[in-house]
C-alpha cells in the first residue's frame, strides 16, 4: 500500500472537490481522485475503509454554498416571493410544514436575507406575519434560526420592521401568543 500522507492527501482532495463546482474539469479531477483512493484502500485494513469512508461522508453531508444551489436548480429570482407564498396555506397543511422546513435549512446561509428578501417576498413575508399568531410564529422562527446563526440578520429584520410584532405580543391579552413570544427569547440567547 502506498505512503499514508498520500492517502491522506488523497481524502483531502475528495473532501474539497466535493465541496467545489461541477464543472466538467472538477468532475475530472474528481474521478481520478476516487480512482487513487480505490487503489489505495484495495490492499488496507478494514479500519482504513471505514475512516475513508467516514471522511468522505461527512464532506457530503457539509452544507453547500449558494453558488451550488443556483447552479444545480437554476435559482431564479423569481423564487423567493413563490418560496414565501407557499406558507399562506392552512398553517396544518403539509406544503406549509415542508416550505418552513425549507426556509429553516436555508436559514442557516450566510447570505440567507440577501438570497431571500427581495422586494416582492418582501410583500409576501409582511402579509404572512399579518395573517394569525401561528403563521407569524412559524415565520419567526425562521428569522430568529437566521439570527442564531447570524447575528447580523437581526439588524436587517429590525431596519425592515418584521420583528416589530414581537414586543407587541408580549403584552398580548392572548396567553398562547403571550407564551409564544417568550419563547423566542431564550432561543435568541442561547
Amino acid at each position: 500500500m502506498g505512503d499514508t500522507s498520500d492517502y491522506n492527501d488523497t481524502i483531502k482532495q475528495i473532501c474539497e472537490l466535493l465541496q467545489s463546482g461541477t464543472t466538467p474539469e472538477a468532475i475530472k479531477q474528481l474521478a481520478e481522485q476516487f480512482d487513487m483512493l480505490s487503489s489505495f484502500l484495495t490492499n488496507a485494513p478494514d479500519n482504513k475503509l471505514i475512516v475513508s469512508v467516514v471522511n468522505v461522508t461527512e464532506k457530503l453531508l457539509d452544507p453547500v454554498t449558494w453558488d451550488m444551489i443556483q447552479e444545480k436548480f437554476d435559482f431564479s429570482n423569481e423564487y423567493p416571493s413563490y418560496i414565501w407564498a407557499c406558507l399562506k396555506e392552512p398553517i396544518d397543511s403539509e406544503l406549509v410544514q415542508e416550505t418552513s422546513k425549507a426556509l429553516l435549512s436555508l436559514s442557516n446561509y450566510e447570505n440567507f436575507t440577501e438570497k431571500l428578501f427581495d422586494e416582492s417576498s418582501m410583500e409576501v413575508i409582511k402579509s404572512v406575519l399579518n395573517m394569525d399568531a401561528s403563521h407569524r410564529y412559524l415565520v419567526y422562527d425562521i428569522f430568529i434560526n437566521s439570527i442564531i446563526q447570524f447575528e447580523d440578520s437581526a439588524s436587517f429584520y429590525e431596519k425592515e420592521s418584521l420583528i416589530s410584532q414581537i414586543p407587541l405580543d408580549i403584552s398580548s391579552n392572548d396567553p398562547l401568543i403571550v407564551l409564544n413570544a417568550l419563547e423566542l427569547i431564550p432561543k435568541v440567547f442561547s
